[in-house]
């Protein structure tokens, strides 16, 4: 239990960190196609994935969760920040398959590492 804790924890700091990262070349990068950025959106995904499979299985270890309220809008932000990734993740294959990197995929950028850490401070309200 406390391994799948730990790893769904680990796995959040670390998607929070990838996306600060992803972001901030994102935005300072010319050329948007290059290797470092493929690597980081990859891992980026992979990351949203497996933090969703632990966090669902958290929930079904630990159903007593839904009777917060607050829990509620935790999982609504990380669904909005894991559905953004994913979303971020095909949008971008699909820019670098063309060599066309729209305006909106810098936008929706800025917008997935404020979503985590909303999503991180609702936990860190949670737990209080």
């Amino acid at each position: 239990m406390d391994v799948l804790k730990l790893s769904h924890h680990f796995s959040a700091l670390s998607f929070a960190g990838t996306s600060i990262l992803l972001t901030l070349l994102f935005l300072v990068q010319k050329k948007k196609g290059n290797q470092l950025i493929s690597t980081l959106v990859k891992t980026e995904w992979f990351l949203s994935s497996f933090m969703f499979f632990t966090g669902l299985i958290l929930l079904l270890l630990h159903s007593y969760w839904f009777q917060v309220g607050l829990f509620h809008l935790k999982i609504s932000i990380a669904m909005f920040s894991i559905g953004a990734s994913q979303y971020f993740y095909k949008q971008y294959l699909i820019a670098k398959s063309q060599n066309d990197f729209p305006q909106f995929l810098v936008k929706i950028r800025i917008v997935i590492p404020l979503l985590v850490f909303f999503t991180y401070y609702a936990g860190k309200m949670l737990i209080q």
